[in-house]
């Protein structure tokens, strides 16, 4: 019973730890990432990854650049996430990016760890992948971002997004 107490006591503190840390802004993601781009997910598909560690499952998120903001990005590449398919439902870790075939988003992504071809992972897992909105056809689209209250979002032009990226990329000397 004391056992199974401390185990639980610590993995409130660990829970409590994540919820601690601050989320990523906009300036950071754009610091880390090696690609951004505006993308819509086509597909998606599992596989098991086998390394020396074990193998894991994970998903494979084929996205269609729509605008790219910085990198080079192919007109079609993969996004791995770590889950898997159970009784034909997406199983995701909880902090996983949210991704959904038929939607859009901004990603900033780095080249996915451990692969040769050209699969990217999404940089601060969900914070990297921002929705992207239409309000109306015709209308330039919406990024919904984190503001600085916390829990609060806000729209942003997409232009905007991407000046403000290609800016933070300048300003800390990483190339746009």
């Amino acid at each position: 019973m004391k056992k199974s107490f401390a185990v639980l006591a610590l993995a409130g503190l660990a829970l409590a730890a994540v919820a601690a840390v601050a989320p990523m802004t906009v300036a950071e993601l754009s610091a880390q990432a090696q690609a951004v781009a505006a993308a819509e997910i086509l597909s998606v598909r599992a596989a098991t990854i086998a390394t020396p560690e074990g193998s894991f499952p994970f998903l494979f998120y084929r996205a269609r650049t729509l605008r790219a903001m910085v990198g080079a990005l192919p007109a079609e590449f993969d996004v791995r996430v770590p889950g898997r398919v159970s009784g034909g439902k997406v199983v995701t870790l909880p902090d996983a990016p949210p991704l959904a075939v038929g939607q859009r988003f901004v990603l900033f992504l780095k080249p996915a760890t451990g692969t040769a071809d050209a699969t990217w992972e999404v940089v601060g897992f969900s914070e990297g992948a921002l929705a992207l909105v239409e309000p109306a056809p015709g209308q330039e689209p919406l990024v919904v971002v984190p503001s600085s209250s916390p829990g609060r979002r806000v729209r942003v032009r997409l232009t905007d997004l991407g000046a403000t990226v290609r800016a933070v990329r300048l300003n800390r000397g990483v190339k746009p």
